[in-house]
């Protein structure tokens, strides 16, 4: 009988130890989800797509569709390399960071177009014989403007086309080192949830000088061509450093 009690109170401290050791893990890959969403170039793809919204919560909104497209590429990438047991060519990894980079400027002409299509204008209009002057620009109001359904499909499409680039490949070679499917999974999907709210956050804080730019488009327009040109930049820098 003492034997059998000390058998179970053994095996209770075993499984308190293993589900603290999964624990650690599973923050691990939280806080390393975190760490991912800020690479720069997840910062430029967001900055590009948010640099079209002024209200922070659709912004945070559009960091989330990027985080669930780049977890959703993951996933499909954690499941061939569990259930096959391949991995990524280092020559397909350079690959997908050259059309990453691609992607980049193709992001940055567009936002350096609509910033120049924003152009200020003067208008005069009389009350009650009075001359009124404010300043106008083409863009109009977001909210009747952007089709929302179109630009949540382009941050998830943007964010599944950042899945296997970058430091993700560590993750995937952690990955591949686990026991089990569902140890796996499990893993990138805790990282994912790192990645997402990470995203989030920076999504809504992007959008705050646009917004307080918004009765200034001189102002808002140079901010949006200075995020333009930055992703310009960065996009064809990583095109040379990963020339095929």
């Amino acid at each position: 009988m003492g034997e059998t009690v000390f058998a179970l109170q053994a095996l209770a401290k075993l499984g308190i130890i293993l589900a603290m050791e999964t624990m650690y893990i599973w923050a691990i890959g939280f806080l390393l989800g975190l760490k991912h969403s800020l690479d720069p170039d997840h910062l430029m793809a967001v900055s590009t797509i948010v640099s079209r919204h002024r209200q922070p919560a659709r912004s945070a909104l559009a960091g989330i569709f990027w985080g669930i497209g780049h977890t959703g590429t993951l996933f499909l990438a954690a499941l061939v390399i569990l259930v096959l047991g391949l991995t990524v060519p280092e020559a397909a990894a350079g690959w997908f960071e050259f059309f990453v980079g691609v992607m980049l400027v193709w992001l940055g002409i567009g936002v350096v177009h609509r910033a120049f299509q924003a152009r200020l204008h003067l208008h005069r209009h009389r009350h009650d014989d009075r001359v009124h002057v404010h300043f106008h620009t083409h863009e109009s109001d977001e909210d009747h403007v952007i089709d929302h359904a179109h630009d949540h499909g382009r941050s998830v499409l943007v964010g599944m086309a950042h899945g296997l680039a970058g430091s993700a490949g560590f993750m995937l070679l952690l990955v591949s080192q686990v026991d089990s499917l569902f140890a796996g999974l499990v893993y990138v999907a805790v990282f994912g949830l790192g990645t997402i709210l990470g995203m989030m956050i920076f999504g809504g804080m992007i959008s705050l000088p646009l917004r307080a730019s918004a009765g200034l488009p001189r102002l808002n327009s140079a901010l949006r061509f200075a995020v333009g040109l930055g992703s310009l930049v960065l996009g064809a820098t990583i095109m040379i450093e990963n020339l095929p």
